[in-house]
């Protein structure tokens, strides 16, 4: 299953520089992330590793396991939905995922 890179990030709280053309810059506290669609790669506090990712509707779809193991995001799937994050976070990111993630 794949998410939306952009909307779950910023859903979380965290701030995205650059855009799709060039790379995405993502700073948390204990790490850098640059992630390049058109390589297929992610660069993490200077490790460089592949990710497979998918484009729709002008938007970077991401594994959700790379939003659990790499962003250290909490993911849940209760059968009818997506939840990330925290209590506080979970309501409006699940209204918005419900609609928009893709089976791969």
């Amino acid at each position: 299953m794949y998410l939306p890179f952009e909307v779950v990030c910023e859903k979380m709280g965290n701030r995205l520089e650059g855009d799709i053309s060039t790379q995405y810059y993502l700073r948390k506290s204990d790490m850098m992330l640059i992630l390049n669609y058109s390589e297929g790669k992610y660069l993490l506090n200077g490790q460089e590793n592949n990710l497979e990712m998918t484009m729709n509707n002008g938007h970077v779809y991401v594994p959700v396991s790379f939003l659990e193991d790499v962003l250290k995001y909490d993911v849940k799937n209760d059968g009818n939905d997506i939840i990330i994050g925290t209590e506080k976070t979970q309501n409006s990111i699940r209204k918005l995922l419900s609609k928009c993630f893709l089976e791969k």
